[in-house]
């Protein structure tokens, strides 16, 4: 009879674990990519000024409007 601390590491070296717990992984990171995913989608239609790759909304603070340049 193997004691827990036995079976623990075998059980994880079989390929049915090892598929299994890959499967576990991916349906936990496809939940988190979905639900960050919608709200992204609702975030977009909050009306705001317009920003900037990187900078975001950070123009604004330094005085400038949300003009054409704000990157000088």
């Amino acid at each position: 009879v193997l004691s827990v601390k036995e079976a623990v590491p075998s059980m994880l070296a079989t390929p049915l674990a090892t598929i299994l717990i890959g499967i576990c992984v991916l349906l936990i990171a496809y939940e988190y990519w979905f639900r960050n995913l919608r709200y992204v989608k609702l975030s977009t239609k909050i009306p705001g000024p317009p920003t900037i790759p990187i900078v975001g909304n950070a123009y604004l603070a330094l005085g400038k409007s949300p003009g054409a340049n704000n990157l000088n």
